[in-house]
Parts: C-alpha cells; structure tokens; sequence
C-alpha cells in the first residue's frame, strides 16, 4: 500500500485511521514510524505486518503539467 500526494503524505491521523481499518488483512502500522516521518520514502507498516506500507513524495505539480 501506498500513500502519496497532499494528504498521504502529511497527515499521519488520516493514514492511522485507513490502515486501522484494514487490520483485518494483517496489515499492522508502526504507529512511531508514522507519525514521526523523516525523509521519504518511509515504511509506516511494522516489521509484522503481512502487507507493507509506505510513504513516498509525489510532485502533483509536475504530473498535472505533464498531462497536459
């Protein structure tokens, strides 16, 4: 799973909340690496989880003028 873009990449609250949601598949967040993101690309989701997910930079700006 990846989150990306202006909410995926600065609001670990709404990130918390998705992945709380999909526990059911095995997927287990690191709740510290989540909030506390340093550089990206980060890996949000534990080392236990079965599925993993991360954090990556994504430049709208630019894809929006490419697509253009």
């Amino acid at each position: 799973i990846v989150f990306g873009g202006g909410v995926g990449e600065s609001s670990w609250q709404v990130r918390e909340w998705i992945i709380g949601e999909l526990e059911w598949l095995g997927i287990v967040l690191d709740k510290g690496a989540n909030k506390d993101l340093k550089e990206l690309p980060a890996r949000i989701s534990s080392v236990k989880s079965e599925i993993a997910v991360w954090v990556i930079g994504v430049d709208e700006e630019i894809v929006m003028a490419e697509s253009i």
